[in-house]
């Protein structure tokens, strides 16, 4: 049966809209391979209180599966504002030189190296501040994410929030808060097998914060399957 051009161009736009959402769903198998809440601390709890906020704070803390290094490398923060239950890490610039750079390593790889596959990193960061004003993030400061080759430890990928905040603004009136905005960036595999993650300060021997970090995620972004998002409509 003949159609009219109204009845051809409701079925193209039918199809178009199946084409898109066909497309759609090749994306939908995307895989979220790693996460961390940081959670799960080593000891505490937190007996200070950090400057402005009025949430619990404490220094030289530890994170299981993670690795400290420097001088007071890190610092956690109560995001609950008291109930213990959402903390988040505060990575230390370092004092005197000596004691930078400051790092916390992931101890265990995991498999986030396929070769061509898009890896894309989520997290929550900014600027904070410690118990006193001198260990606020300045504007120049920042936290840098690395993506390592567990193999021979090369970097894979890097990243830098930096330019997504400013200086930790504090208060004499308390009335300063704590938020943490979502970031993200991408890195492609190479296929040298498996990668381990390492934060650390943009800037290091500061007597600054670069900043503060949770819910850090690693997902494997599927490519799109261009037969998927053929529309045929010459055939109608």
């Amino acid at each position: 049966m003949n159609k009219t051009i109204s009845e051809k161009h409701t079925t193209r736009l039918a199809i178009t809209a199946s084409g898109i959402l066909a497309c759609l769903s090749t994306t939908a198998g995307a895989s979220v391979i790693f996460t961390e809440n940081f959670n799960s601390i080593t000891s505490g709890p937190l007996t200070l209180t950090q400057l402005s906020t009025g949430l619990d704070f404490d220094a030289n803390l530890g994170v299981t599966g993670w690795t400290a290094a420097g001088g007071n490398a890190l610092h956690m923060i109560d995001l609950d504002a008291g109930v213990g239950t959402n903390y988040a890490a505060q990575i230390f610039g370092g004092i005197n030189g000596s004691l930078a750079p400051n790092t916390l390593t992931l101890n265990a790889a995991f498999a986030g190296n396929a070769s061509g596959t898009t890896y894309q990193v989520d997290f929550v960061a900014d600027a904070t501040v410690g118990a006193g004003n001198g260990a606020a993030s300045l504007a120049s400061d920042g936290i840098t994410i690395e993506i390592l080759r567990d193999s021979d430890d090369s970097l894979l990928a890097s990243y830098s929030n930096t330019a997504e905040h400013g200086a930790f603004v504090t208060s004499t009136d308390g009335s300063s808060t704590q938020v943490l905005e979502s970031d993200s960036f991408t890195y492609v595999g190479d296929g040298s097998g498996n990668v381990y993650i390492r934060l650390s300060s943009v800037r290091e021997n500061q007597t600054s914060f670069g900043g503060v970090i949770d819910d850090l995620s690693v997902t494997a972004i599927p490519e799109p399957s261009s037969t998927g998002c053929l529309v045929l409509a010459d055939s109608l």
